[in-house]
């Protein structure tokens, strides 16, 4: 007789979360596989915190912020999406429309590349620069950013065109990127000082 073996699958992890009460708070992680409703779902774990006993159960939705000193610390750029998401409010992009979770997420400059006629614009997330977009519309993660597609997927996930239509994080991100030329193509001039000619 053979016996059958199992071995655990461990869920994909997106980022630490704080699942305690007062002082007593163990840190456990959000799956990337969410619940039907979209919501987080929680993963035992231990970040070192002192205390004892969870107050959230594997499995179950996660709604707190992260204010865990420790992982705000060492991953400050993963637990601010994951904050954003369950705190930001669903806003409409005034020049593309897109309506998005939360508006950390955003591009701040685009170059041009020397030597390939391409151009490389910066991902912010809140005040943190966690990559490129490029022109092909890739999205490259600096070292260190503990950000990467599957972690915007979760993003693109919650965004809608102004009809309501689903994204992917390729059209996600061009949208990002046209929504920060037309914002420099809109922007006011800078004001110019009133010229008065007096009598001579």
């Amino acid at each position: 007789m053979t016996q059958r073996t199992t071995i655990p699958v461990r869920p994909a992890q997106v980022a630490p979360v704080r699942v305690g009460r007062g002082k007593a708070v163990h840190l456990g992680s959000l799956s990337s596989v969410t619940g039907p409703d979209g919501s987080p779902r929680y993963v035992a774990a231990w970040c070192g915190a002192s205390g004892s006993g969870d107050s959230v159960r594997a499995g179950e939705p996660i709604t707190e912020p992260i204010t865990c000193r420790t992982c705000m610390r060492t991953q400050p750029r993963p637990i601010e999406l994951i904050n954003a998401s369950l705190t930001g409010e669903p806003t409409t992009l005034p020049h593309t429309g897109l309506v998005v979770p939360h508006t950390k997420l955003r591009v701040s400059d685009i170059r041009r590349v020397p030597g390939t006629g391409g151009t490389r614009a910066r991902l912010m997330l809140g005040e943190h620069f966690i990559g490129y977009i490029s022109s092909t519309v890739r999205f490259h993660p600096v070292h260190g950013a503990w950000i990467d597609t599957n972690d915007l997927a979760g993003y693109a996930a919650h965004c809608r065109t102004a009809n309501g239509r689903t994204l992917n994080v390729h059209d996600v991100l061009g949208a990002l990127v046209r929504e920060y030329e037309a914002a420099q193509r809109h922007a006011a001039p800078a004001a110019q000082p009133d010229h008065v000619n007096l009598p001579h």
